[in-house]
């Protein structure tokens, strides 16, 4: 082999790794602004979903089947937030594979995540973990308030009084 063919083959794997690298980080930029988005969508639904119940409630009041009506959109809106804390996993999962290649073709090391304490295995190692616990709690906590806005539209709970805030 000359040196002519070899520096082209040498040109040729260096342009072949470019390409491979432009195209993993264009992946990882569409992985990360996709979560993104996706987050800023479920905060607005969030928001608009519990302000409608704040201004149904302060308009007619709480009565049982208005209650029904607001525990049912409690559920929906908790399944929206369970569903997008399994979307933050799978978009973790393609971050940090695709990281790993990036890092393969480029002989890089492990950036390697904060070690593990005792009472924060799962918690606080990594923000994409971070961000799924949240929406967990959103969903728990949506849930909860749902269970308690059908116990009462079904009778299981004594009247509730609520005080207008004007």
């Amino acid at each position: 082999m000359d040196e002519h063919t070899s520096s082209i083959e040498e040109a040729s794997d260096e342009i072949y790794l470019d390409k491979r690298v432009d195209y993993l980080k264009m992946r990882l930029d569409h992985t990360l602004t996709h979560l993104q988005t996706a987050s800023k969508l479920i905060y607005i639904v969030d928001g608009a979903v519990l302000a409608f119940a704040y201004f149904v409630i302060n308009a007619f009041g709480l009565t049982k089947p208005i209650s029904f009506f607001l525990g049912f959109f409690g559920i929906v809106l908790a399944g929206l937030n369970f569903l997008h804390s399994r979307f933050i996993l799978t978009q973790s999962h393609w971050y940090r594979e695709n990281d790993k290649r990036i890092r393969a073709l480029l002989n890089e090391p492990d950036v390697g995540r904060l070690p593990a304490r005792k009472y924060t295995r799962t918690l606080f190692t990594s923000s994409h973990g971070n961000l799924k616990h949240i929406h967990v709690w959103i969903t728990f906590w949506l849930v909860v308030m749902s269970v308690i806005l059908f116990l009462y539209a079904f009778g299981f709970l004594g009247e509730i009084q609520m005080r207008t805030l004007r």
